[in-house]
């Protein structure tokens, strides 16, 4: 493959219009976490080769909270809908070929969506969100998946970056979206220069909602190897390595290849992820984090689990 693609073993409304509208973010809003006491669910990865492992059961499975054991309730292997959330940097700092400095008409990264939607559930339904010091609602919720990259050819990519803010206004919205899988797909470098928001503040509301977020590093010529290009990688990274995506690194406005291949990744991901229901051992009524440790053990129908990897988030919270 010609992009880099980090694999993390577990361890851790308003409508669209031609004229871009700037949402407003406010620390005073707050999200209501996404599982209830009792029971947590889980996203699950397991892969073998780059391929998804679809032999495994529950009894494949054991699970710790904070340490201790906790009972899988339930376990299921079917693929579901996804609301997915589409947030793409057009600040400045992007990589879009020149001379149009734009996303451009059928660019690759607009070819490569378009398989990433042929590739997708059929019924998920997604928001497109673009920000560079404001963010800015580009499509709202929808299943014309059209509409969506034919919105992304008269993208200009131009000012400073409120990367965090961003990202927090993308997680509310995602709340509101009509399944209960949610995944946030972000198009960055990573970088931010006059966000409002805080990376703790992200991070936190990553860990409190249960949204998968995947992140698509986009390191234009003059940042990589830098120091800038690093930290924008190591902030991604950290983001998606808590919720149990990951991230991936390519030129996808430049190159077709790249930009095929991480979106065709992302697209089949989802469509064989595995989902478990947990009940922890204890429930407390005082807001905690509580640290998930995930296992897959052999059994009779599956002697041998060397080859395999696995990941979901790192914890989740009580309130």
């Amino acid at each position: 493959m010609s992009f880099q693609f980090k694999r993390l073993i577990l361890g851790a409304a308003v409508s669209s219009s031609l004229i871009l509208t700037p949402f407003q973010t406010s620390k005073s809003q707050t999200v209501q976490p996404s599982q209830s006491p009792s029971t947590i669910r889980l996203t699950v990865t397991v892969t073998s080769s780059k391929q998804f492992d679809s032999e495994l059961k529950q009894e494949n499975f054991q699970v710790w909270v904070d340490k201790d054991p906790a009972k899988i309730v339930r376990f299921s292997n079917q693929e579901v809908p996804v609301s997915v959330g589409l947030l793409f940097d057009t600040s400045a700092s992007m990589d879009p070929p020149a001379p149009k400095k734009g996303f451009g008409e059928w660019s690759p990264i607009q070819r490569a969506l378009a398989r990433f939607f042929e590739l997708s559930n059929p019924d998920n339904d997604y928001f497109l969100l673009g920000f560079n010091v404001k963010s800015q609602l580009l499509v709202d919720w929808t299943s014309d998946t059209a509409s969506v990259i034919d919105k992304l050819g008269v993208v200009k990519v131009k000012g400073n970056t409120a990367l965090f803010d961003a990202c927090y206004l993308a997680m509310e919205k995602l709340q509101h979206g009509r399944h209960q899988k949610r995944v946030l797909l972000l198009i960055s470098d990573g970088q931010d220069n006059t966000s409002r928001f805080s990376f703790n503040e992200v991070k936190e509301l990553l860990k409190e909602t249960g949204i998968l977020l995947y992140a698509i590093h986009v390191l234009s010529p003059q940042d990589a190897g830098s120091s800038l290009g690093m930290e924008g990688q190591w902030i991604l990274d950290e983001l998606t390595t808590t919720s149990g995506g990951f991230l991936l690194i390519g030129r996808v406005f430049r190159r077709q290849r790249d930009a095929d291949e991480i979106f065709a990744t992302i697209a089949n991901e989802l469509r064989n992820q595995l989902e478990l229901e947990i009940e922890p051992p204890s429930v407390s009524s005082e807001k905690k984090w509580h640290k998930i440790k995930l296992k897959l053990m052999s059994s009779p129908h599956v002697p041998s689990i060397k080859n395999l990897t696995l990941r979901t988030r790192a914890g989740y919270y009580v309130n």
